[in-house]
């Protein structure tokens, strides 16, 4: 009975051991390469360490970021704001192509400089009957991102009829 606790004990210690040596290896790969990293000043003029989004393939509008320029279906897309003004209060929205010449609000994410400078944020375009979004026609094209109450410019991405290979789901028509 001891030679099996004392044998769960040793492979736990080893798991331990390499699962840290994994996470301090790529923590130094991750760290090495910030380096590269042109400083970027805020709006308020003092420096700081870029995060380097842009070098990665990020659209960037001011403090904002979204990750991609294409997604497959079943993709997440991913929100960063870096820095928010005090200035800076209003909406994040999120335009889905509705027609060649409309498009139709998909979702809405409030912000308010004085309350959170910088915050992330996720969201997978999806099916939804209740917005009338019935099948993958209505999510492929090309997208828009508005940031109302600022000046700062639109971001377009584009959702490709493509399944993610990452996706387990499925795209059936829901309407």
């Amino acid at each position: 009975m001891n030679k099996v606790k004392i044998g769960i004990i040793i492979v736990v210690i080893t798991i331990i051991l390499v699962g840290t040596i994994i996470l301090i290896s790529n923590y130094d790969k991750i760290k090495e390469n910030k380096f590269d990293v042109e400083i970027i000043t805020d709006i308020e003029g003092q420096a700081q360490d870029g995060n380097g989004l842009e070098s990665y393939g990020w659209s960037k509008s001011g403090p904002f970021y979204i990750d991609k320029q294409e997604y497959a279906l079943g993709e997440k897309v991913f929100v960063n704001v870096e820095g928010i003004s005090g200035n800076d209060k209003g909406q994040i929205t999120f335009l889905q192509p509705f027609n060649d010449t409309h498009k139709k609000l998909y979702l809405t994410i409030p912000f308010d400089g004085m309350k959170k400078t910088n915050f992330n944020y996720f969201f997978m375009p999806n099916l939804d009957a209740s917005k009338e979004i019935c099948s993958t026609d209505d999510l492929v094209g090309i997208w828009e991102v508005r940031f109302i109450g600022t000046e700062y410019a639109n971001i377009n991405f584009e959702i490709i009829n493509e399944l993610s290979p990452h996706f387990g789901g499925t795209f059936d028509p829901k309407c």
